[in-house]
């Protein structure tokens, strides 16, 4: 029995709390800052850029000048970030 217990969740003090419209805007997806830091490159990605062509170089310029004008889309990691 006590070997059962190990996996039971327990809900934290905040989402105690939270109203139910709150606890679903929390499973939604939304737009925020996250550090370049904490954003690495997704393993299994289709495309490769096998040599640098004129265009990569003047965009990867344009980043470094002005930073990323769109936003990306990223997933949290099980190991973080």
């Amino acid at each position: 029995m006590a070997g059962s217990l190990k996996n039971i969740g327990l809900t934290s003090l905040d989402d105690l709390f939270k109203t139910d419209e709150q606890r679903q805007a929390d499973a939604q997806e939304r737009v925020q800052i996250v550090p370049a830091d904490q954003v690495f490159p997704y393993a299994r990605q289709p495309y490769s850029i096998d040599r640098p062509t004129q265009d990569l170089a003047q965009l990867m310029d344009s980043i470094e000048r002005v930073g990323i004008a769109e936003p990306l889309i990223v997933r949290p990691r099980d190991g973080g970030g």
